[in-house]
């Protein structure tokens, strides 16, 4: 289960600029809300380290979906682990409104399909697992500052993956490419899917996820509707008590280590193996609106272990699940450089006053 954005975005940015930090922002189609991206780790390979933006508005094919937001439908802000973060999915789209093409189908005359670019967004937080599978989107690589911004467009994919098997036996090394599939769930819906239609029994999208994170209490978060009037006011003033409660220590706490499951074998367990389970932390602590940030300097490692040995018995609050309060941890006051860092910035700043 998934909270699906993919059909509501308009527009976004996606900044991996700094070390295993993912930031950015999507806007929404109908409503202008903007959502806001915390996450820990990486972009894929191909899009590892940089600043992405993309567009969604400029495709013509009727097959392709938009729906439009309602104010305040979804959570504003999202924080957790990056999943699969890759522009380099193909889907196969057709340009006849969706029941066109499922008639044609029953008629044994299909529509012509095309092979095109799907930009695909996975994260594991406090909404558990969200998905933005984009289709057609226009994407830019945003190189140099703001001063002298330059935007390298992607260039459109028309190849299927036919085309490109037979390329890799002819180049060793080229990346493999996973081939994404519009599927058809009902006779009015379709869905963008890692897989081939026609090979297609059941829907691969609902797959186990790989972080362990799925349980029945976070789905209840997945749905947030438009509020009818009143009750937007009433759920800051149900929020607002209960944060007085957490602030003046009447709400009771619970040990940070207990949400995290058992630690690695640090001696035995690979970079890989510590690397998932430093992401499958931060994704079940996102569930409970607990954000942990990484700097620059520590590599995945030696985060996961001061997130179990150093922060296990800092305190956290599970009435915060839900609501649009944060707690937020991070290895900044754990890392030598930030420390010499923040102390070499303070006395710059303060040569002038002596």
């Amino acid at each position: 289960m998934a909270l699906r954005l993919g059909e509501y975005v308009l527009r976004g940015e996606i900044d991996n600029r700094r070390r295993y930090a993912t930031t950015g922002w999507l806007e929404l189609r109908g409503s202008g809300d903007v959502l806001r991206l915390e996450l820990t780790g990486d972009l894929d390979d191909d899009l590892k380290g940089k600043l992405v933006r993309f567009e969604c508005s400029k495709s013509g094919y009727k097959s392709l979906e938009e729906k439009a937001a309602e104010p305040g439908q979804f959570p504003d802000r999202y924080v957790g682990a990056t999943g699969e973060m890759t522009a380099e999915h193909r889907v196969k789209l057709f340009d006849c409104p969706i029941e066109e093409f499922y008639l044609r189908c029953k008629m044994g005359e299909p529509a012509p399909t095309f092979w095109r670019r799907c930009l695909y967004l996975e994260w594991f937080g406090n909404c558990g697992r969200v998905l933005v599978e984009l289709a057609d989107a226009t994407v830019w690589i945003v190189e140099g500052d703001e001063d002298s911004e330059r935007m390298l467009r992607l260039p459109d994919i028309t190849e299927g993956p036919e085309e490109l098997e037979a390329a890799e036996d002819e180049e060793a090394g080229a990346p493999e490419i996973e081939v994404v599939e519009i599927q058809r769930l009902d006779d009015e819906t379709m869905r963008v899917t890692r897989s081939v239609v026609a090979e297609q029994e059941s829907d691969s999208s609902d797959e186990e996820d790989p972080y362990s994170l799925f349980s029945d209490d976070f789905k209840k978060m997945l749905g947030v509707s438009g509020k009818q009037e009143g009750e937007g006011e009433a759920m800051f003033l149900e929020e607002m008590e209960t944060m007085e409660e957490i602030w003046e220590g009447k709400a009771k706490g619970d040990r940070l280590g207990a949400l995290l499951g058992p630690a690695p074998d640090w001696e035995k367990a690979s970079d890989e193996a510590v690397e998932a389970a430093l992401k499958a932390a931060i994704g079940a602590l996102g569930l409970y609106n607990v954000a942990y940030h990484v700097c620059e300097h520590m590599s995945p490692r030696e985060a996961c272990r001061y997130l179990f040995e150093e922060l296990g018995d800092c305190e956290v609050h599970h009435q915060m699940q839900g609501t649009s309060w944060f707690s937020h941890f991070s290895t900044h006051e754990g890392c030598k450089q930030c420390e010499e860092e923040f102390t070499k910035e303070w006395e710059d700043d303060n040569d002038g006053d002596r």
